[in-house]
């Protein structure tokens, strides 16, 4: 694997600004002069960056229930010298009344050198060099499967070391004291007659809300009724898709945006969360034709102004949409 890449941005420091007289106007013996300021960088850095990097897996399926798979890359020239990365998976597949379950268990091992722009980058209003030290992290993840109950549970934890972040000035900062962050999330889906009812639930932790802040507890949920209406005497169908969505998450210090490097940084300034999301839809299919109503942030005003994912940045107020979409034959 070769790979080659190239940087380039300006140094704002070193510059050269020419100010010649467009226009001279005399007033009362006074002479006014018109300037245009032109600004020219001196200096603009480009960089080609070669990297060379071995890689294999390797995969084995022990019957038609059992396998593991295993990768591996690492990068001996170049800016990612050194830049490690193992993954691998083993399942375990099983057949239950409500069809087939499988069980997967992964692991991944990584160390590698932060993002060029992490260490180098200049432009009108940041600038910054750095020379951080590889970033680590080792992590377990596990999944159960089981389409038939429309059930999915997984859970993982992460050790990660000398992690990368943007701090509260928006500068890219490093840590290097390691932390755990623990997950788990739940999917499953119930249906009584044609109502159906999707929930996904998520619990997260980490071990260092200043560096990597997460909400505890996350919840979606989809709740629709699904129906082919049949009508006899034109022999149509009317398919019908009608429900609402809802988002919900916990209290915490959400990332905050910055427009001149189109980063995330940390805050802790507000905290962001237990608002509800609640969007209601109506979806209709005859034939060809597709028509759909949608009534985003329903809960704006309702439940309060305070509906804001990222600092000073609020989720669109209550909007009506409608689409509609006719497929002609070829």
């Amino acid at each position: 694997l070769n790979e080659i890449n190239r940087y380039s941005y300006n140094i704002p420091e070193q510059q050269i600004i020419h100010s010649d007289p467009i226009d001279i106007f005399s007033l009362s013996g006074i002479e006014l002069y018109v300037f245009n300021n032109d600004t020219t960088y001196l200096n603009r850095k480009n960089e080609n960056l070669i990297n060379t990097a071995v890689r294999g897996e390797l995969i084995n399926d022990l019957g038609a229930l059992a396998g593991w798979k295993a990768s591996g890359r690492f990068y001996f020239q170049g800016y990612k010298a050194g830049n490690l990365l193992l993954q691998g998976h083993l399942y375990k597949k099983f057949t239950t009344r409500k069809g087939p379950a499988k069980f997967t268990l992964g692991g991944l091992v990584r160390n590698e050198r932060p993002r060029y722009w992490m260490n180098h980058f200049a432009s009108n209003n940041f600038k910054w060099e750095h020379n951080f030290s590889f970033e680590n992290e080792t992590s377990v993840r596990t999944n159960f499967d089981q389409p038939g109950r429309s059930f999915r549970l997984s859970a993982g934890v992460s050790l990660l070391g000398n992690y990368v972040y943007f701090d509260s000035l928006a500068l890219p900062a490093q840590t290097t004291n390691p932390f755990l962050v623990l997950s788990a999330s739940v999917n499953k889906e119930f249906c009584l007659w044609n109502f159906r009812f999707r929930n996904y639930l998520s619990v997260q932790q980490s071990g260092n809300q200043d560096v990597l802040p997460l909400p505890f507890l996350s919840f979606r949920n989809s709740t629709y009724f699904d129906h082919n209406f049949y009508f006899p005497w034109t022999k149509g169908n009317l398919y019908v898709h009608l429900g609402f969505d809802l988002y919900i998450h916990t209290l915490y210090y959400a990332s905050a945006y910055m427009p001149a490097t189109a980063m995330f940084y940390q805050q802790a300034e507000r905290m962001i969360g237990n608002y509800p999301y609640l969007d209601v839809f109506l979806n209709m299919k005859v034939k060809r034709t597709r028509i759909f109503l949608k009534y985003e942030h329903v809960t704006s005003g309702f439940m309060g102004y305070d509906f804001f994912t990222v600092l000073h940045y609020p989720m669109n107020q209550r909007v009506f949409k409608v689409g509609f979409s006719w497929t002609f034959y070829d």
